[in-house]
């Protein structure tokens, strides 16, 4: 029997799951077409669909701020705790589902731009986007973020979610 990646995925530990996530959040940021001067050179025909790139870029940078600085340390704790490797804490803010409907809202409001932007590139004619390389750069990136959100609402989250309430039980 093949095991998928997703399979893979989700038989992570959730602190090797969340230094992925973080491995992957970094390979976007860090991306030199991850800018705005990237979409204005490429596609300065829609004044308003740059606006929706460069809100992405900062909301997206954001929300990857608030998780590698506030939820990922905490979920790093949780999987130790899990594995008795220190003891559990719990913390400021009393509880995991708190900062996770933070993130989800903030997931919701990404994926909107995605779809606003791949609403966009559905436009283009299959002759263009062969023309036009920027487009499967600007599609993989949209594909990187849609990635990461799925990782963290459908698998990370829900990890975290039964890791606490595990651990709360036992305390």
């Amino acid at each position: 029997m093949k095991v998928s990646k997703s399979d893979e995925i989700r038989n992570l530990d959730m602190d090797e799951l969340t230094n992925r996530i973080t491995e992957l959040h970094n390979k976007i940021v860090n991306d030199e077409d991850f800018t705005e001067e990237f979409f204005r050179k490429n596609f300065t025909q829609e004044k308003t669909l740059t606006q929706v790139w460069e809100r992405l870029l900062k909301d997206f940078n954001l929300h990857i701020y608030k998780e590698e600085n506030i939820l990922f340390p905490y979920l790093i704790n949780l999987a130790k705790s899990l594995r008795n490797e220190i003891p559990f804490e719990q913390p400021y803010f009393l509880n995991v589902k708190s900062p996770i409907e933070i993130m989800k809202s903030d997931h919701e409001i990404i994926v909107e731009m995605i779809d606003e932007l791949k609403n966009f590139l559905n436009n283009f004619t299959a002759e263009e986007k062969k023309e036009k390389k920027p487009l499967s750069k600007f599609e993989s990136i949209l594909a990187e973020i849609e990635e990461v959100v799925y990782l963290e609402t459908e698998i990370l989250f829900p990890k975290a979610i039964d890791a606490e309430r595990l651990l709360l039980n036992h305390n």
